[in-house]
């Protein structure tokens, strides 16, 4: 299941969704190392398994090398970029999964590795670009459909230091959430069938809203996210 972030939950957090997909008869094998023939798959430890479906989780490779030695900055991941989406070099940007950005809502750099993220970071820097000169501003999202789940992971989804985690329930309906909070504000949010608290979510973790008042009731799925103002 912790495949599913950007970032390993907590294993009290994750046996949460694990539990959904195990009543929802998927079972996720994260490490399975396999050998493909007619969707037959053999576990590391020589367990045969036959499914429908099989999804490899490849990751990203990156190809920046060519730019080693060269006048432009490198990150630890990609190549590093302002608020702007500019190199170290005048006129020259990065944008999509090889940007190791300077992301303004989590204070922080960071390298956003999908296609929605790409698109508008490439639509920004072309508007700098024309001398709209405004900091790329953007909560982090990752999305994806499958076997009847709807999962989406919003904002910063480490649990380290100064941050707790806030989880709740309903596995009549698969539901599940995961509030990650810093501060008395969002930071972030893992969601599981429950994609209409996300843009909601998104604006409280994009304006830092106070929610110490509303941590409690979020432990509680009768609670409606939305009932929690958005403070500008």
């Amino acid at each position: 299941i912790a495949r599913l972030t950007p970032h390993r939950p907590d294993a009290a957090s994750a046996s949460g969704p694990k539990r959904l997909f195990e009543e929802a008869s998927t079972e996720p094998r994260p490490t399975a190392e396999f050998e493909r023939e007619y969707l037959e798959v053999v576990t590391q430890g020589m367990r045969q398994i036959f499914c429908d479906a099989i999804l490899v989780g490849v990751g990203i490779d990156r190809r920046i090398s060519f730019l080693e030695g060269s006048d432009i900055m490198l990150g630890e991941k990609g190549i590093q970029v302002n608020e702007f989406l500019e190199t170290n070099i005048e006129d020259i940007f990065a944008a999509g999964d090889v940007a190791e950005f300077y992301d303004v809502v989590r204070e922080t750099r960071h390298v956003d590795g999908n296609w929605t993220s790409a698109f508008l970071q490439g639509r920004h820097a072309g508007r700098v670009m024309a001398g709209e000169r405004t900091t790329y501003k953007n909560v982090s999202s990752y999305s994806i459909t499958n076997f009847g789940f709807q999962i989406s992971a919003l904002g910063e989804l480490r649990l380290r230091e100064g941050v707790r985690a806030v989880v709740r329930s309903r596995p009549a309906k698969f539901q599940y959430e995961r509030f990650l909070i810093r501060c008395n504000t969002l930071e972030g949010a893992f969601l599981i069938n429950c994609f209409s608290d996300k843009q909601h979510l998104t604006r409280l973790i994009e304006t830092r809203t106070p929610i110490s008042e509303y941590e409690d009731k979020l432990q509680d799925f009768p609670f409606d996210v939305k009932e929690i103002p958005v403070v500008e």
